[in-house]
């Protein structure tokens, strides 16, 4: 797979859980933003993308949501 389309596979996924984010906590987009930005989802996303997008965006979210990713 080419770079450009990875990068857009992998922007596409975020905006997938942003949305997820966004929508169960009843929040804006930035604000979904920023707290993926400070949990260590974005960690995982950026060392091993292949397995973060092997879940469904769900999955990260209800990680997140159930405190298994401290938010700083």
């Amino acid at each position: 797979m080419h770079m450009e389309e990875q990068e857009k596979l992998l922007q596409k996924y975020n905006e997938k859980v942003v949305k997820e984010v966004r929508i169960r906590l009843g929040i804006p987009s930035k604000e979904a933003q920023r707290l993926l930005e400070e949990s260590p989802y974005i960690d995982l996303i950026d060392n091993d993308p292949e397995l973060v997008m092997h879940y469904p965006p769900r999955y990260w979210v209800d990680k997140l949501l159930n405190s298994q990713f401290i938010l700083a």
